[in-house]
């Protein structure tokens, strides 16, 4: 996990856009994501490379970045973790010794088509990879948009970041108004967009060479025409949570009194866990219950409205974005408490997502959503799932939902690839910034091909029945020691401000952060 921010000079520029030294200065905005090392190296004004690193797989001096190829010709940059790197290995170099999943990044990359092997890798990742003979790159971005990936191209310029601001500084952007009001709405921008003009989102699954952006293959989620088989669902669950511990130190877990925490912690038997609350708005008691249960160490913590709004404020000088849901700012005060004893955590992100979590939305679309016009059931929906008195629907947010519309064969399918494409890569967003403000790397299980291409358009009826959802997953707790967690009410790590609901604490932030804004 780290952060890294990558400029290439047209070949046919003579145009000096940038100096190095304004390179590096702005490369100082994301220092926060990669606290065991820092490299940044000029490639003969051709292109300008710098990378954070927070070391978990091999964490010699080796695998620091930006990562040159043996022969020098290739120069990497790479935010994420390959868990099955050591299998990929062994695979494609079977005579070779690899000490990590850098080195093996870089050798695939070199010696295999790319899309001959990326959808084979389980794990995050964004990466930049550079061949300095033909003076031309190739960027990437995971398939779920775990790991971030910005970008803005011109005539003159190339530049990628981890984050968007230093790209907007860099370009000197300014707030994307559009960005904004759709926050208000939807909690972040419409996917493609960050909030600052002219700087973009890498979409998940996309492949950038030569300004030109396109699927990776086998990028999107790939329905299996099987029988749906529990056994074959709880063996796919425990491999890839299983992967998911792996690194050179002790992981932990995020624990609510939920399925998907709980699941997390029963199967991978962390060290320790963490939870966190309001003090009026947790549910540390079903925590506490839990960790009990399992037998392991539990930190707790509750935070106040003074703290929250301390904490609120080292966040927002951190990201320099807005904060859309106020949860980021517990993980960012759990990460922080974390911050010397573990140095990545697991959570339980994309559950809700494939296995139909969101339940009254999902239960509409097959009562009382089935409407045939697309402009009326689009209103209905966000009229649902929209956060603001008043809904704002821009052109281009239309637009990615009428190419939902054609993915799909009914509502409910419009509904899944709305929860997966638009939703998960906003709390996955989320989860990174708030995680890697304080320098510790979140991972997230249940978002893996594996699940995933088992689950994707399975029948409705598979994961909801009556009152119940996630189905599959609650049959998995039924016969563990956490059968419990079943009948316990749901909060997670929600925030509510002492007097306001859910919709004017959002507010209440938003406001905060432009209250704010000239003084970052």
């Amino acid at each position: 996990m780290c952060g890294f921010l990558v400029y290439f000079k047209n070949a046919n520029s003579n145009h000096e856009y940038i100096t190095y030294e304004k390179f590096k200065k702005e490369s100082l905005n994301i220092a926060h994501r990669g606290p065991d090392s820092n490299f940044t190296i000029n490639y003969h004004e051709k292109a300008f490379f710098c990378h954070y690193r927070l070391s978990i797989i091999d964490r010699s001096p080796s695998s620091n970045q930006p990562f040159f190829s043996i022969c020098k010709r290739y120069i990497l940059c790479f935010n994420g973790e390959i868990y099955n790197y050591k299998l990929l290995a062994k695979k494609y170099f079977p005579a070779e010794s690899i000490k990590g999943d850098t080195e093996l990044f870089m050798k695939l990359l070199i010696n295999h088509p790319t899309d001959d092997f990326i959808h084979e890798i389980e794990g995050m990742f964004s990466c930049v990879f550079f061949d300095t003979l033909k003076n031309s790159y190739i960027a990437l971005r995971d398939r779920f948009g775990i790991k971030p990936l910005y970008y803005s191209l011109d005539d003159e310029y190339a530049f990628f970041c981890s984050e968007s601001y230093p790209i907007s500084k860099l370009i000197n952007s300014k707030i994307d108004e559009v960005s904004i009001n759709e926050l208000k709405s939807f909690r972040r921008p419409t996917p493609g967009y960050s909030f600052f003009d002219n700087v973009y989102e890498c979409l998940p699954g996309k492949l950038i060479e030569k300004n030109k952006i396109r699927n990776w293959s086998r990028s999107s989620p790939e329905a299996l025409s099987d029988n749906f088989c529990h056994d074959e669902l709880f063996d796919r669950i425990n491999y890839v949570f299983n992967l998911n511990t792996i690194g050179d130190v002790p992981h932990c877990s995020f624990q609510s009194g939920g399925i998907d925490s709980s699941l997390i912690s029963l199967l991978t038997k962390p060290d320790i866990v963490y939870s966190i609350g309001m003090k009026s708005d947790n549910e540390l008691e079903a925590s506490r219950k839990v960790a009990k249960k399992l037998g392991v160490r539990i930190f707790d913590f509750e935070v106040n409205l003074e703290d929250f709004n301390f904490l609120l404020k080292s966040y927002l000088e951190i990201k320099k974005e807005p904060v859309s849901v106020p949860n980021e700012i517990l993980i960012f005060k759990l990460c922080k408490e974390m911050n010397f004893s573990n140095k990545f955590f697991l959570s339980g992100e994309g559950a809700d997502e494939m296995f139909f979590g969101y339940d009254k939305i999902f239960r509409w679309s097959r009562e009382e959503g089935n409407i045939k016009d697309n402009d009326q059931f689009l209103d209905e929906f966000i009229s649902k799932y929209c956060y603001s008195e008043k809904t704002f629907k821009s052109e281009r947010f239309i637009k990615f939902c009428y190419h939902l519309f054609n993915k799909g064969e009914n509502r409910t399918d419009f509904i899944e690839d709305f929860f997966l494409d638009f939703h998960l890569p906003g709390l996955l967003a989320r989860a990174d910034r708030a995680s890697m403000a304080a320098g510790i790397e979140a991972r997230v299980p249940f978002c893996s091909q594996t699940i995933c291409n088992y689950m994707y358009r399975r029948p409705y009826e598979i994961k909801i029945k009556g009152k119940f959802s996630k189905l599959p997953l609650r049959k998995i707790l039924e016969n563990s020691p956490l059968d419990f967690v079943l009948d316990t009410p749901k909060i997670g790590f929600r925030t509510l401000m002492p007097g306001l609901n859910q919709k004017e604490t959002y507010n209440y932030m938003l406001k905060y952060y432009f209250d704010i804004k000239n003084s970052l």
